[in-house]
């Protein structure tokens, strides 16, 4: 059996929750969506991973999504060959139909709960509920401050960067490897790492599902790669081709890490020392594009924002784990209300009538 790729839609990070989780341009390309409604513990995951594991041994493609929150947890599910998405549409990346029926279509598995049982334990609920919601509270303000310090690190390094060089030297790589298409560029975007409570997670194995060539630039202040990988990104949409945005799960709105050309099997791809980058490729050292003397001169406020941060990261991934527990607490109050001899039914009919019909 082959391993089944692994993409994350959706993070918390330094300014809330992110999500990716519903990007109309696929239903404008044909896509149809299945958005799966249920409380937790109401079998969304094991259902999700049932379609996944039945793709895989059809010999098919599926890209798994997983939970930012709880890695070990899927969201969502894609096979590209059916173009249909599978997704967790509950809260925190609530996500409702564009384009009703024509594009997506609700499932709503509360229909396999009691509501009597859960009727019955209300205030055990809302305790739980409300525990979980107050560790995730103190967990997104860790991260804030995670944020705060990888900005200023931006801020600081941005001063000694060379940005005409910089950009420049990006328009030419972009232009190495990339001609003119027919088509009209399109984008999708995606993230490939999250803060979890299993610690921070890099799902780097999933770059050689989308890529065979890359190219890596080496930068531990972000601002150069960040900066090249902007323009590599723009002359890639400018040319007509559809790729794979990969951005950071902490800075979204900041920071792209990657750039893929699906149809070249190509990626550009950013790298330092906390998240590696494990294949062989061409390194393109950024240190060329920032003043050496500068960066010297902050070095000490460097290297002292970067063990708040890790100190900050760690504190982050405990009370996510925390938070986690407190969330496994809730789902067995869903879990006893459940009736999963039919939600095992209407998964058999859907999957082996809807999904795959032969």
């Amino acid at each position: 059996m082959n391993t089944i790729p692994c993409i994350f839609l959706g993070a918390n990070s330094a300014d809330g929750f992110m999500s990716y989780f519903y990007q109309s341009g696929q239903a404008k390309k044909g896509w149809f969506s299945y958005l799966i409604k249920g409380g937790p513990g109401s079998g969304k995951s094991t259902f999700l991973r049932r379609v996944a594991a039945t793709a895989n041994q059809r010999g098919e493609t599926a890209l798994t999504v997983l939970c930012g929150s709880d890695p070990d947890s899927l969201d969502g599910v894609i096979l590209p060959e059916h173009k249909i998405m599978l997704l967790d549409a509950t809260a925190p990346h609530t996500v409702e139909p564009l384009y009703a029926g024509a594009c997506e279509e609700l499932l709503p598995f509360n229909r396999f709960w009691d509501r009597r049982t859960l009727r019955k334990n209300y205030k055990d609920i809302i305790i739980q509920q409300d525990a979980h919601k107050a560790l995730m509270g103190r967990a997104s303000r860790l991260l804030s401050g995670m944020g705060r310090l990888q900005r200023e690190r931006m801020r600081v390094s941005l001063v000694a960067a060379d940005l005409e060089k910089t950009t420049d030297f990006a328009a030419r790589l972009a232009h190495r490897y990339l001609e003119k298409q027919s088509g009209v560029g399109q984008e999708q975007t995606i993230l490939l790492d999250a803060v979890t409570p299993k610690g921070p997670v890099f799902l780097s194995d999933t770059l050689r599902h989308f890529a065979d060539t890359f190219a890596v630039i080496r930068d531990e202040y972000l601002t150069a790669a960040t900066l090249m990988l902007s323009v590599i990104r723009d002359v890639a949409l400018g040319l007509g081709y559809e790729i794979v945005t990969v951005r950071d799960s902490l800075l979204p709105e900041d920071c792209i890490t990657q750039v893929i050309i699906p149809s070249l099997r190509l990626a550009f791809c950013s790298e330092r020392q906390e998240r590696m980058i494990p294949v062989d490729a061409r390194r393109i050292h950024a240190d060329r594009f920032y003043d050496p003397a500068v960066l010297h001169s902050v070095r000490n406020r460097l290297r002292a924002g970067k063990r708040l941060y890790t100190k900050l990261e760690q504190s982050a991934a405990e009370t996510l784990a925390l938070a986690k527990t407190q969330h496994d607490r809730l789902e067995d109050y869903y879990k006893a209300a459940m009736d999963f001899h039919k939600l095992e039914q209407f998964s058999d009919t859907f999957i082996n009538t809807v999904l795959f019909a032969d």
